[in-house]
C-alpha cells in the first residue's frame, strides 16, 4: 500500500504532471466530476431496481407548462455546474470542496428517498412524437423539442424523480455564484450573476421540461442547501480547529524536545 501511496504521489504532485495538476487545481475539477459519476451511477442502478412507483398529483405541476427553451439549461447542467466549481477553487478552496461535499451528501439521502418510494414523472411524451426525427426541426423552438423528446426515450423510465437531483446541482452552482467570502481575490461580479442565474435556471428547468415535478425541484434545492451550511457552518469549522489543535500540539512537542 505504501509503494502504491508513494506512485500516486508522485504521479499528482512531485512529477511534472502532478506540478501542472495542482497549478492548474485540476483535483478540483476530478472532485466536481466524481461527485457527477456518484449521482449517475448510484440513480441508474436504482432505477432499474424493481419497484412499485408512485405519481405525483398537485394542481400547481397541470398549471406549470412545457417550455422547450429550458432544455437549455436542463441539459447543460452535465457541464456548466463542474467547470464553475473548478474556477471557484482558485479563489476559495475551501468552499469548492464544501460544495462537491453537499452535493454528495444531498446525493446520498436522495437514493436512500427512492429506495424507500420511487416517483414516476407522467411526461407529454405524445406531445414529443412529432420531433423525433432531426427533419422535423425548422427553428430553434423545435430544436428544443427534439432534445426533450431525445431525454425522454434516453431516461424511458422517468423514475427517482423525488427529490431531483438536477436541482441539487443547479443549487450548488447557484452556491458558487451567491459568494460570501472575503478572499483578497474577488470572484468576478459577472462570473457570480451568470452562476446565481443559470444554477437556479437548472432548477427550474427540471419542472418546465416536464422532468420532475415542482416539489421534486424545491425538494432537491432544499437538499443541498441543508447539506452546503451544515458542513459551511459546522462540520468544516470543526475540522479547521481541531486541524489547529493538532498543529499546535505538534509545534509543543517540538520545543520541548
Amino acid at each position: 500500500m505504501k509503494k502504491v501511496g508513494n506512485f500516486f504521489r508522485y504521479i499528482f504532485r512531485d512529477s511534472k504532471f502532478g506540478k501542472f495538476w495542482i497549478k492548474a487545481h485540476l483535483q478540483y475539477l476530478a472532485l466536481a466530476g466524481l461527485m457527477y459519476g456518484i449521482k449517475a451511477g448510484l440513480y441508474f442502478l436504482i432505477a432499474y431496481i424493481p419497484a412499485d412507483p408512485i405519481y405525483f398529483h398537485h394542481t400547481i405541476d397541470s398549471n406549470i407548462p412545457l417550455v422547450p427553451f429550458f432544455y437549455f439549461f436542463y441539459l447543460l447542467y452535465y457541464i456548466v455546474p463542474e467547470i464553475f466549481i473548478w474556477i471557484l477553487s482558485f479563489f476559495d478552496r475551501k468552499k469548492a470542496v464544501t460544495i462537491v461535499v453537499a452535493g454528495v451528501s444531498s446525493t446520498i439521502i436522495a437514493c436512500i428517498v427512492f429506495l424507500i418510494q420511487q416517483v414516476k414523472m407522467a411526461r407529454p411524451e405524445a406531445e414529443m412524437l412529432a420531433y423525433s426525427e432531426f427533419s422535423s426541426v425548422h427553428n430553434l423552438n423545435d430544436l428544443f423539442k427534439y432534445g426533450i423528446n431525445w431525454q425522454y426515450h434516453a431516461d424511458e423510465t422517468a423514475l427517482n424523480c423525488f427529490p431531483s437531483l438536477h436541482a441539487t446541482v443547479g443549487m450548488a452552482l447557484a452556491m458558487v455564484g451567491l459568494w460570501t467570502g472575503k478572499d483578497e481575490k474577488h470572484f468576478p461580479i459577472g462570473l457570480r450573476i451568470f452562476c446565481t442565474l443559470f444554477g437556479f435556471g437548472i432548477v427550474m428547468s427540471t419542472f418546465f421540461v416536464k422532468q420532475h415535478y415542482f416539489v421534486d425541484a424545491i425538494m432537491g434545492a432544499f437538499l443541498f442547501t441543508f447539506f452546503y451550511f451544515q458542513f459551511k457552518w459546522f462540520f468544516v469549522p470543526l475540522y479547521l480547529a481541531r486541524k489547529e489543535a493538532k498543529l499546535a500540539k505538534l509545534e509543543e512537542k517540538k520545543l520541548e524536545a
